[in-house]
């Protein structure tokens, strides 16, 4: 991965920027900023300024070529400034990095008003790309536990696991414990994607909560008939699988058994029964499939042949 691009931001700047001193243009190019040391005293002032209400209207500026004649002289061209909605005030770039910054752990209340807004992505993101560019686990975890519910879908989207992925530890565990049952089928995939990146034994209990959230997902497939799986469903269980403590999953060939006898595709057959090959236990069932398989031209492989082979690696385990 290429290294975390940041704009070490003095207090200075930070002042000239919020009260128009100075021209807020460069601020996006430099995102992420990571504040250089402050004092308290000098952070509240920085709070108080950056406060939304007090962001002023933003004017692009330009030379236009025109020229006029005048009774004594004549000019060439004018200056424009041209108000729009698009323009961003330098707040807008500032709150996300003091708040990485807020190590003392100073109420700011604009924070959650911006968290729990109308819009609150765009915050949400420059957040956590100034929090990664900082390095600052301890704020990050703070707020997680503070914020948890406001930050979960950015946190879970691909993009912000990738952000916050040097901080991934256990202290991420109650985090996923009290969400393991949250939101949508995409929450779920990325909820799944962070917790394959724990590996200590303290993630157990959480991989096994979200297996049986997935296993369950196919029982209300098969109370409501026609509805098809989403690709989210099928991204968590390639990263429920590949989790190397996924074996120690009580009784996981059982629930993916009773999987196995639902509607699925062919295709998603067989991503299931790669992963129950992984246990002698499966030996009578892959060998009833075997019996039952048939091969298709758009098979990328001889399915007959690739079962044939687990079942006679599994009767080997089984009898040794």
């Amino acid at each position: 991965e290429p290294a975390q691009q940041r704009s070490t931001f003095r207090y200075e700047e930070a002042v000239s920027a919020l009260t128009g001193v100075e021209s807020n243009a460069e601020l996006s190019r430099r995102a992420p900023l990571v504040f250089e040391e402050m004092t308290s005293a000098q952070f509240e002032h920085l709070a108080r300024l950056a406060d939304p209400a007090n962001d002023r209207d933003v004017p692009a500026e330009r030379y236009v070529p025109e020229i006029s004649l005048g009774r004594e002289s004549h000019t060439v061209a004018r200056w424009q400034r041209t108000y729009t909605s698009s323009s961003e005030a330098a707040g807008a770039w500032i709150r996300p990095a003091l708040v990485a910054a807020n190590h003392c752990d100073i109420a700011i209340h604009w924070h959650e008003e911006l968290l729990s807004g109308p819009h609150p992505d765009a915050y949400a993101e420059r957040l956590l790309a100034c929090l990664a560019a900082a390095g600052n686990a301890e704020v990050f975890y703070r707020l997680l536990d503070r914020d948890g519910d406001a930050l979960i879908p950015k946190i879970c989207s691909y993009a912000g696991r990738q952000q916050i992925a040097a901080f991934i530890d256990d202290r991420l565990i109650p985090f996923l414990t009290v969400h393991v049952s949250s939101g949508t089928d995409e929450i779920f995939a990325g909820l799944c994607g962070l917790a394959r990146a724990v590996v200590s034994p303290t993630i157990d209990g959480v991989l096994t909560a979200l297996f049986q959230r997935w296993a369950g997902s196919f029982a209300r497939v098969g109370e409501t008939g026609s509805r098809r799986t989403s690709i989210d469903i099928w991204r968590a269980f390639n990263d429920l699988a590949g989790h190397p403590r996924f074996d120690l999953i009580e009784d996981w060939q059982g629930l993916l058994s009773s999987v196995l006898q639902g509607p699925l595709l062919w295709y998603e057959k067989q991503k299931v029964l790669s992963v129950l090959e992984r246990d002698p236990r499966s030996y009578i069932q892959i060998e009833s499939m075997l019996f039952k398989s048939e091969d298709w031209e758009h098979f990328n492989e001889s399915e007959s042949d690739r079962l044939e082979r687990a079942a006679e690696r599994l009767f080997g385990e089984v009898t040794n």
